[in-house]
């Protein structure tokens, strides 16, 4: 995931859990910024979809951008395998090593 992704991810962890901290000095506010990207427009962007958007949003690209680094396919049965890095179907039980 991209570090917009990710931060995205924490906020809206953030958010659904009431963990907001409160800022009460300019180290604290500096922290979170940095942690948590409140400015950076992409982040923000990703965060205004809502939470279930987003996850889909940021699956459908990494399906998009890495789909053969991501998804493992039995080359016997050609079902999906449990890991992208199985060797052993657990369908057919082939074993491809």
């Amino acid at each position: 995931m991209s570090p917009e992704e990710l931060n995205a991810l924490r906020r809206s962890g953030l958010s659904e859990h009431g963990e907001k901290v409160t800022r009460q000095s300019a180290l604290v506010e500096f922290k979170m910024e940095k942690m948590y990207g409140f400015k950076d427009e992409k982040t923000n962007r990703l965060v205004n979809l809502g939470k279930e958007q987003m996850e889909n949003s940021i699956a459908e690209r990494i399906l998009r951008d890495s789909k053969d680094e991501v998804l493992n396919y039995c080359p016997n049965c050609n079902k999906l395998a449990r890991t992208p890095r199985a060797k052993q179907c657990r369908y057919c039980g082939h074993n491809w090593r």
